[in-house]
């Protein structure tokens, strides 16, 4: 059941970066440089897209790196419960209300992690809360333990609930197959080869508590609408926007998938953190005498106003594009 939940967290978060394509002629890879400084960033798409669907200047740049970052370790397992901030005993409280069928009046579900003990009405939309306390209430009775829910557990015990109206967990049978996994294939090469290899969102909490109910918030509206029959869609159409080669079709896709808070939370406030980590280590390079860093996260993070090549056109570094 654990592997479950796990499983279910990941393929809603990577499905607003996943997609699949034959090739790529114009990739989301650019070189940035600053007097005698220099990178070179790679969009990525998490899961599905092997390395081959890349011109061959993607590998040879990265070969010839003397270092790499990408955004987690997705090696280690703890990383994907950090990256949500689910601890082992919230999945524990989820696992038994699952086996118990979410038995009656189970208060032990209140897991409230707020810094500030906000309700969980005060937590999510009023539109949602209304669902969900409708459709709790038969078990637990008691308003007040509803409203001791975080997000997260609201979310978990929807799914208990409602499970899914159609197969979404099939298309993610190859999460931890390297052979198609971009990014899990970028650091093995990177670790065969023996590069220093950062990931940039270090090893604490990738989500701020605002943002991980902003996340959860949004889990929830789209089980409720779709019970996963949207994920298809939803996946087909990122995938679309990936392989066009166009900023400024990826951008309009991530805004009409995202909320406005989401994307602030998992993009925008990354890439500033991203950035600071970046242009240290680049600086660090140059001066080493050593070869231009190489960086690849999701395609997401580099292009809009508040994105990763914006903030580094603001610090001084010329971006260019390299398609060849």
């Amino acid at each position: 059941m654990a592997h479950f939940f796990l499983k279910l967290n990941l393929i809603f978060l990577l499905s607003f970066f996943v997609g699949g394509c034959a090739s790529l002629r114009k990739p989301f890879f650019y070189e940035i440089s600053r007097n005698t400084e220099r990178a070179y960033l790679l969009g990525t798409i998490h899961i599905g897209v092997p390395l081959d669907v890349f011109p061959s200047v993607v590998l040879e740049k990265f070969d010839e790196s003397s270092q790499i970052g990408i955004e987690v370790d997705p090696f280690d397992p703890q990383s994907l419960k950090k990256e949500m901030r689910l601890n082992q005993a919230e999945y524990s409280i989820v696992q038994k209300a699952a086996r118990n069928v979410l038995a009656q009046n189970n208060k032990s579900l209140g897991n409230n992690h707020s810094k500030n003990n906000l309700r969980l009405s005060q937590r999510i939309s009023s539109e949602n809360w209304n669902y969900i306390k409708d459709l709790f209430l038969p078990f637990f009775k008691e308003e007040s333990i509803i409203q001791s829910f975080s997000p997260a557990t609201a979310f978990y015990l929807l799914v208990v609930l409602q499970p899914p109206e159609t197969e979404i967990f099939s298309v993610f049978d190859d999460v931890g197959d390297i052979e198609s996994s971009m990014d899990l294939n970028l650091l093995e090469r990177a670790r065969q080869q023996e590069k220093k290899i950062t990931f940039l969102d270090g090893s604490g909490n990738l989500l701020s508590e605002n943002c991980r109910d902003h996340l959860y918030e949004q889990y929830m509206t789209d089980w409720i609408r779709y019970r996963g029959k949207n994920m298809s869609s939803h996946m087909n159409s990122m995938r679309s926007a990936y392989r066009t080669g166009r900023e400024e079709r990826l951008k309009a896709e991530l805004e009409f998938q995202l909320s406005q808070p989401l994307l602030q939370c998992l993009l925008s406030e990354r890439n500033k953190k991203w950035v600071t980590v970046i242009e240290s280590e680049v600086r660090e390079a140059n001066q080493k005498n050593l070869t231009p860093p190489f960086y690849a996260f999701g395609a997401g993070h580099l292009i809009g106003p508040e994105g990763v090549l914006e903030l580094l056109r603001m610090n001084g570094f010329t971006v260019r594009r390299v398609n060849r």
